[in-house]
């Protein structure tokens, strides 16, 4: 049996690890699948010289409109904040 669930999250501007220990405690989390909509809340940390979120929560979007959102605010983002990182 596995002690940690490790799952890939993309956002759109790439994918990271997440990683969450004892998540048979969180019965909704038995049934993600692959595709579907996430909000993962964590620490960055570092695995093997890789960044990864070691989550505090995972919780399901179901709202359609939480993407549209995210996708106009990366958007935004980078056109409005790209300068700022140069």
């Amino acid at each position: 049996m596995c002690h940690h669930l490790s799952i890939g999250v993309d956002d759109g501007t790439g994918e990271v690890k997440c990683v969450m220990f004892r998540f048979q405690d969180f019965e909704h989390l038995q049934s993600l699948n692959l595709g579907q909509c996430c909000l993962v809340r964590g620490i960055v940390t570092s695995f093997r010289d890789s960044p990864q979120i070691k989550c505090e929560s995972i919780k399901f979007v179901t709202d359609p409109n939480f993407e549209t959102l995210w996708i106009n605010k990366l958007l935004y983002e980078k056109k409005h904040l790209s300068g700022l990182y140069q």
